[in-house]
């Protein structure tokens, strides 16, 4: 196409897009730019530039699904996930609250991997994954007064041994076969002082040689006594799982963190049912990650001393949280980076 039957197009339909809009160009200036505009019409693109277009896209798609991994894990769309239960003291009865509505109110059970428990955290993962229809039961246990019959010196003592090993046994959590059940899906979380008192290691245990070693390491993963549970009968001890690390995640899955302190990557936790962090979000210490609040240190020290209505309080409580969580879960609002 030559340049007099282009100016005569350009008469009828307007003027070309780009640089040959300006009136200021030379006619040499445009002629070049009109027989390079004939040319790119004329030759497609070679194929180091095509090579170099696709992996611009490559790349480009790389990057959008990174991103939307960091934004949301979006939970509810099938993603598999693992929960995890905060040591707990008496404030396990705010736990078993969230417990019961998940086994009872969702089939989030359905996608959840594993179930991290770390002290009275521990007893609630057990009891949610081997018996959930004895989770209304546990709690009756302990408000009823049950819990303290006839108990003894010596148990008070040891309660994570006689006492925790009286309830399991009374409300039908302990079976034949937990230990292929649960082997891979519970963690009860000790600590072990192999380095000395001031190097605390967290220790997961998963993998449970028979039945009794489920209850040892649930056992370990509450005792606050200076022996410790010889978990494996391998001479190592191990202690309450708190004194490392209160509430760990899972280190493969997206973690639902349940509390009964809020703070950093908390989901649920007594006054607060937040957006968690997003999954690789490094958190502080695991002592650090908490706020200083009222509410915290009311929780707190309710988790050494709590009574019978308060526990049944703390209960409703954790019953309501359970929904908002599950809610958020519906919504695809639960990890938020």
């Amino acid at each position: 196409m030559n340049v007099r039957s282009r100016s005569a197009r350009e008469s009828r339909t307007g003027p070309c897009e780009g640089p040959l809009r300006s009136p200021t160009q030379s006619p040499p200036a445009r002629l070049r730019r009109l027989a390079a505009a004939a040319v790119a019409r004329q030759f497609p693109a070679s194929q180091a530039i095509q090579r170099m277009r696709a992996a611009r896209v490559l790349v480009g798609a790389r990057r959008a699904a990174a991103a939307a991994a960091r934004r949301s894990l979006a939970t509810s769309d099938g993603r598999r996930l693992a929960l995890s239960f905060s040591g707990s003291g008496m404030m396990m009865a705010y736990h078993f609250g969230i417990a019961a509505t998940i086994a009872e109110k969702s089939s989030l059970m359905d996608r959840v991997d594993r179930v991290h428990g770390t002290s009275g955290g521990a007893i609630v993962s057990l009891v949610l994954l081997e018996a959930p229809e004895a989770i209304r039961d546990c709690l009756e246990h302990y408000v009823s007064g049950e819990f303290f019959e006839e108990l003894r010196a010596r148990e008070v003592l040891k309660p994570h041994d006689v006492l925790l090993k009286r309830t399991l046994d009374a409300v039908g959590v302990t079976r034949d076969g937990a230990a292929r059940r649960l082997s891979g899906k519970l963690v009860a979380h000790t600590t072990t002082f192999e380095d000395g008192l001031l190097r605390p290691r967290n220790v997961s245990l998963t993998d449970f040689a028979d039945d009794a070693a489920v209850f040892r390491a649930v056992s370990a993963s509450c005792c606050l006594d200076f022996v410790g549970v010889d978990v494996f009968e391998d001479g190592l001890f191990h202690h309450d799982g708190g004194l490392s690390d209160p509430l760990p995640v899972d280190a493969t899955l997206p973690t639902v963190e349940v509390s009964i302190l809020t703070g950093a990557g908390v989901h649920a936790a007594p006054g607060v049912v937040a957006a968690g962090l997003g999954a690789g979000t490094q958190r502080p210490h695991p002592f650090l990650r908490y706020d200083a609040s009222l509410l915290n240190a009311r929780a707190f020290l309710e988790g050494a001393v709590l009574t019978r209505r308060r526990a049944r309080e703390r209960f409703e409580e954790g019953l309501r949280d359970g929904e908002e969580l599950l809610r958020r879960d519906a919504e695809e609002a639960l990890f938020v980076a």
